[in-house]
């Protein structure tokens, strides 16, 4: 919410309801329980991934393979 240049359209939880109530906390309209379900929305130009370090690559290779931006602040993997 700080940057201009970047807007979150959509967040991604374990369960439908931690996404939402993340959701509404940070006033973002979208929310989803998979990522699939989330890059399916065809709502995102990019990602940052904020899972568990042993989801590292198989999350970023899901978008990266799709050819969205990712963003992994942390190790990709082992």
């Amino acid at each position: 919410n700080q940057v201009d240049e970047c807007e979150v359209v959509a967040v991604c939880g374990s369960t439908l309801d931690r996404a939402k109530r993340f959701a509404e906390k940070h006033h973002i309209a979208q929310y989803f329980d998979s990522y699939e379900k989330m890059y399916q929305a065809n709502l995102i130009d990019g990602v940052y991934i904020a899972v568990p370090n042993c989801l590292h690559m198989e999350v970023s290779n899901y978008f990266l393979s799709r050819n969205i931006p990712t963003f992994c602040e942390k190790p990709l993997a082992s």
